[in-house]
């Protein structure tokens, strides 16, 4: 009775397929050209760079990764010096179909939010105070 799980489906929300393409090509790149792209927990993460549950886990995580994140009210130029982008010749339009379906995604988790406070018999802003200062990643 404390946790609840559900999967939306038909959202109307589209670039998830263009994400795929571009990892598929980001991870193809030489590892010189994605160590590039390496801002601590922001960009490119090496293979064996993390260990998720240190408590439990001894070994570090043998999957690479990239994450992208960016705070709600962070301004665009500060947002620059964190997020860490391949150049864009080399994979048009990453930076930006991320960003986008980030956005979109976030929005609709603000909507989701919102009915999901008026199931639970409160005021449907009740939970707009976790949004505003927000992060939200996509790896």
């Amino acid at each position: 009775k404390k946790w609840a799980f559900f999967i939306l489906t038909n959202h109307g929300i589209e670039g998830f397929s263009k994400l795929f393409e571009h990892s598929k090509k980001f991870f193809a790149l030489s590892t010189e050209a994605k160590s590039k792209c390496v801002n601590g927990s922001r960009g490119y993460l090496p293979p064996y760079a993390e260990i998720i549950d240190p408590k439990n886990q001894t070994e570090r995580e043998s999957k690479e990764a990239f994450s992208f994140r960016k705070r709600r009210g962070e301004t665009e130029g500060r947002d620059q010096e964190l997020n860490i982008w391949p150049a864009d010749e080399t994979i048009p339009g990453f930076k930006e179909d991320i960003e986008s379906y980030h956005s979109k995604m976030c929005d609709l988790a603000r909507k989701i939010s919102k009915h999901l406070a008026e199931g639970l018999g409160l005021e449907s802003s009740s939970f707009e105070r976790f949004f505003t200062k927000s992060s939200a990643t996509i790896r």
